[in-house]
C-alpha cells in the first residue's frame, strides 16, 4: 500500500579481536508497524541488510537487543553486555587516596580516544569506535540533560574517564 512497514540501521564499525579491526556492523533501530508485528518482517529486513553488508565484506553484527525471538531467529545469541551503574552519592570515595578528576569536553577527546583504545586493543570484542561514533554516541547529550565528564591521569596520561548524568530519584 505504499507505506513503510519496517525500518532499521546498519552502521558500519569495528570489532577488535586480536588487537586488529574486524569489520563489523551495529544493528539498532529495527522496527516494525505495530499491526504487521509478527509476520517476519524484522527477519526479513536483517537477513536482507546482513546479506548486503557481508556482500561489502563486513564479517560480524552486533545489537543490544530489546527483545529476544526475531533475532534469534537471525541467528544471533547473547554475547557480551551492556553495564549501567546507579551509585548513591553517598558512597563514592572521597579523600586523599581518591585520584583527582578533571572535566572534560570534545577538545580532549583525543586523550579520552587513546585511553580507550589502549584498553580495547587488550580486550577482544570491544567496538573500534570512528569519529562518527564518539560524536554522536559519546559526546552528544539530550539537550535538557546535563552531562558529566570526567578522566584521570597518571603523569600526563589519561588513564580513566568516565561520563554520566544526574537523574533524581522519582519520588
Amino acid at each position: 500500500d505504499g507505506r513503510v512497514q519496517g525500518v532499521m540501521r546498519l552502521e558500519r564499525v569495528g570489532q577488535l579481536l586480536g588487537g586488529r579491526s574486524v569489520p563489523s556492523a551495529a544493528v539498532s533501530l529495527v522496527q516494525v508497524a505495530a499491526d504487521l508485528r509478527g509476520q517476519g518482517l524484522g527477519t526479513i529486513l536483517l537477513r536482507e541488510a546482513l546479506a548486503e553488508a557481508r556482500a561489502h565484506g563486513v564479517a560480524l553484527s552486533t545489537l543490544y537487543p530489546s527483545t529476544v525471538g526475531v533475532y534469534r531467529a537471525a541467528g544471533y545469541e547473547f554475547a557480551g553486555a551492556w553495564t549501567r551503574y546507579r551509585v548513591p552519592l553517598a558512597v563514592i570515595p572521597r579523600g586523599r587516596n581518591v585520584p583527582e578528576g578533571e572535566s572534560w569536553d570534545a577538545a580532549t577527546l583525543g586523550e579520552i580516544r587513546g585511553c580507550y583504545q589502549r584498553l580495547a586493543q587488550s580486550s577482544p570484542g570491544m567496538v573500534d569506535r570512528t569519529e562518527r561514533w564518539w560524536h554522536r554516541r559519546v559526546l552528544a547529550a539530550a539537550p535538557d540533560q546535563a552531562v558529566h565528564r570526567y578522566l584521570v591521569r597518571r603523569g600526563v596520561e589519561v588513564t580513566g574517564y568516565m561520563i554520566y548524568t544526574h537523574e533524581p530519584e522519582a519520588s
